[in-house]
């Protein structure tokens, strides 16, 4: 009896040390089963990598008001969950401390230096809505240097963003970027320069007077004339030293507000084209595409002219969604929108297709319509042509690295459509500057946190077949069901009669 008692001890004693074995284990080494289509609730490769780079402790605080309404607790926990695996793969390098600044003056005050927001929300309480100012932020804190999140929000890619941070803080330096301006040009980069300055330095400079040796990476965009004998003395001379370039620029000068256009005659396509980059004096229309506000003129009453704002589709502002997926710049986005695009030729030695058109496509030549009525500009009815490369990376010689990208849009850039444009065409711009610099942990990440799930078109045929599916699925359906319950009750009624006879 008594050794029966010891033995129930030893193994009581011998589960409860492997419970708490295991409980400190599980601190560090765990795994999560994620089944979201872009592994939202993982960490991902690119998140461990800059993780591993941090040499020395990395402080974060964070600020959270309490009795937050039931979305923002979720996301209070979601970024509690998330920062605790950021702690567990650090190895002890990231700390956390936790605030709550409700009612303390001097942590309130704190957390605005640090730069977090306090915004005003609604919150239920005695059964009454009162507006309350709420705190809900971090910031960051490595060596001498500091960054913040003003407010944590679900809708923004809370990991992206966190690990976006922390490569800031351990890197040494920052790249220099340059905005090349051609003759009188005044560039329109506020969303461009606002997306870039926040990992990189950027700068404007007038391509006459030189690039200097020490800039990465240069856009040139929207030009609408030749360049002068210095400026492109001075392109040349950093793309063949060993610059990046990015490239926004169409053969087609076209004007949304009067639709008109007419062919950009500039000696920067003959200086492309010595680099193997031919942009197609053309332009590309797609079904898939944008939609435009154009005033249009209704009676109303049947005889007073009314002048009503309209949206309708315009094939001249494509939506890309065929990418390359061998190529890392694009192998993750979904969605990019373009404005009068031209085909940028790839060829099979030096210059690679990013992205295309889809196979409802018009190549517009010679004479350019920009109307968006279909009777008074019949191209829009013939969008019915395979895609055309849009977008082309580019190497100086055959098997060397990655030295231009260029996109066949003027504006793609600028604030007209731009970085400012879509979500995802700011996520290919930093992919693109990322690329050309060889720092590509970011790019996966800041991919799979822009989503965009399209319904799939459908022609006239596959529609009216869904359309009497629809309709007669149902009524076969009930009648199935009519027969089945009939031919139960006929046997049932049967067995009844045998039974009793």
């Amino acid at each position: 009896m008594v050794k029966d008692r010891k033995s129930i001890f030893v193994y009581t004693a011998i589960v409860f040390v492997s419970l708490i074995v295991l409980n400190i284990i599980s601190r560090d080494v765990f795994y999560r089963l994620d089944l979201t289509d872009n592994q939202q609730y993982s960490l991902s490769s690119s998140t461990k990598s800059v993780v591993k780079n941090i040499d020395d402790l990395l402080s974060i605080k964070l600020y959270f008001s309490e009795n937050l309404p039931p979305e923002e607790a979720n996301t209070k926990r979601y970024v509690q969950d998330l920062l605790e695996e950021y702690v567990a793969i650090s190895k002890g390098k990231i700390q956390i401390e936790y605030f709550s600044a409700d009612d303390d003056e001097k942590l309130q005050n704190e957390a605005v230096s640090a730069g977090i927001q306090p915004y005003q929300s609604q919150i239920l309480e005695n059964d009454k809505m009162e507006i309350r100012i709420v705190f809900m932020g971090l910031s960051m804190l490595y060596n001498d240097k500091k960054e913040a999140i003003p407010i944590l929000s679900r809708n923004i890619s809370l990991e992206y963003e966190l690990t976006k941070r922390l490569k800031k803080l351990t890197s040494q330096g920052k790249s220099k970027i340059v905005l090349a301006k051609v003759g009188q040009q005044e560039l329109g980069v506020q969303n461009l320069t606002q997306i870039l300055s926040e990992v990189h330095e950027v700068n404007q400079v007038n391509l006459a007077d030189g690039i200097n040796e020490n800039v990465d990476l240069a856009f040139v965009m929207d030009v609408a004339d030749s360049l002068s004998v210095e400026e492109m003395s001075a392109l040349a001379i950093f793309v063949e030293g060993g610059g990046k370039l990015v490239v926004g620029q169409g053969r087609i000068n076209a004007s949304i507000s009067s639709f008109q256009a007419e062919p950009i005659r500039s000696n920067l396509f003959d200086l492309l084209g010595s680099w193997g980059i031919n942009i197609q004096e053309n332009m590309v229309l797609d079904r898939k595409c944008g939609a435009v506000t154009v005033p249009q003129q209704q009676m109303f009453g049947g005889f007073i002219p009314v002048t009503v704002n309209k949206q309708v589709n315009y094939p001249f502002l494509p939506i890309v969604e065929s990418f390359d997926k061998d190529q890392p710049v694009v192998s993750d986005l979904e969605q990019i929108i373009l404005l009068y695009p031209s085909e940028v030729v790839e060829n099979d030695s030096t210059t690679f297709s990013l992205f295309s058109s889809s196979d409802n496509t018009a190549v517009m030549k010679e004479f350019y319509n920009l109307h968006f009525d279909p009777e008074s500009n019949p191209i829009l009815n013939q969008l019915s042509e395979e895609g055309r490369s849009l977008a082309t990376v580019s190497t100086i010689s055959a098997g060397g690295d990655p030295q231009i990208i260029t996109v066949g849009s003027s504006k793609f850039f600028t604030d007209d459509l731009g970085a400012g444009g879509a979500n995802a065409n700011g996520a290919f711009v930093l992919n693109a500057v990322d690329y050309l610099l060889g720092d590509s942990e970011l790019i996966a990440l800041r991919s799979r946190s822009v989503t965009s799930r399209p319904l799939l078109e459908l022609d006239k045929s596959e529609k009216a077949w869904w359309k009497w599916m629809n309709m007669l699925l149902p009524m076969m359906l009930v009648i199935l069901l009519a027969v089945y319950k009939y031919r139960s009750e006929s046997r049932r009624s049967t067995n009844l009669q045998d039974r009793f006879e």
